[in-house]
């Protein structure tokens, strides 16, 4: 059996490791200070990258060196000192917020530094690809959508669950018009289980379900006391439609299952989704 180091904690990691067996969570830091011991018994690992500045705390990011050391620089390390003869594959997460950076005009703004956030994802990719490219090695980056599910306590999805119980108030922006792909984590555990397992070859994969709902229309659907409910007039700086264009995907993991909101918020209506053009 191969065994995996998924490197970064958060949601995504944690479900991996109680899914994939044989696999073991690392900070990136902790997984550097015990390279030397894996070099050295020269068996085949696989590695999941998930190790990036947490997007959690996006909005406060006030070191320029901590961003860049979280976002590339631990990653770099790595790959500088692991031994590319004993990686079997590796499997990078990326974000679907690179297609708003790619997707929009050069600005000078940057609402929640997203752009930098998107700006570095890119750069990580393509640091990633040299390498592998260079070194032979199976690839495949996943740009993965808006997850909700299990451990999560950012998403808006999670938000709006526990809505009813905490009685908090929920921040709208842009009048709740934007169109997000929400993908269970279970389903992204699943399709990087199944990527580790049978996917041959390097490959880029949008991880998302290829339908997108509006904020307004969960909303809606949930009937929410809209007097709980924070809608900023002013509008961020944001792509309206972000979709996964899965296409890539379910060509290599075909009759994929999707979890659906409706049962995860137990919204009894159906919801209109909008799919990708």
């Amino acid at each position: 059996m191969i065994k995996t180091y998924i490197i970064g904690t958060g949601n995504l990691s944690n479900n991996l490791e109680n899914k994939i067996i044989g696999s073991i969570i690392y900070s990136a830091k902790k997984f550097s200070k015990n390279i030397h011991i894996i070099n050295k018994k020269k068996k085949k690992i696989n590695l999941v990258l998930n190790s990036f500045y947490s997007v959690n705390k996006l909005k406060n990011l006030n070191s320029y060196e901590t961003w860049v050391e979280k976002s590339i620089f631990e990653i770099s390390k790595i790959i500088d000192l692991l031994d590319p003869k004993i990686i079997n594959k590796i499997i990078y997460t990326s974000s679907s917020s690179i297609y708003s950076y790619l997707n929009n005009n050069i600005k000078f703004k940057d609402d929640n530094n997203r752009d930098i956030y998107a700006a570095f994802k890119i750069c990580s990719e393509s640091l990633i690809k040299n390498y592998c490219i260079k070194k032979k090695i199976s690839l495949n980056i996943c740009r993965v959508f808006n997850v909700y599910g299990k451990y999560d306590k950012f998403s808006i999805i999670h938000k709006f669950k526990n809505f009813k119980l905490s009685n908090n108030k929920i921040i709208i922006y842009n009048n709740g018009l934007s169109v997000r792909d929400f993908i269970h984590i279970d389903d992204v555990v699943k399709i990087y289980n199944y990527i580790l397992k049978k996917v041959s070859g390097s490959g880029v994969y949008d991880i998302g379900t290829g339908k997108g709902l509006s904020i307004i229309e969960i909303i809606d659907k949930l009937k929410l006391n809209k007097n709980n409910l924070i809608y900023i007039k002013k509008n961020i700086h944001e792509i309206n439609y972000s979709i996964a264009n899965n296409k890539n995907l379910l060509k290599k993991i075909p009759n994929i299952r999707f979890k659906k909101i409706e049962d995860y918020l137990k919204i009894k209506e159906k919801l209109k989704y909008i799919k990708k053009l």
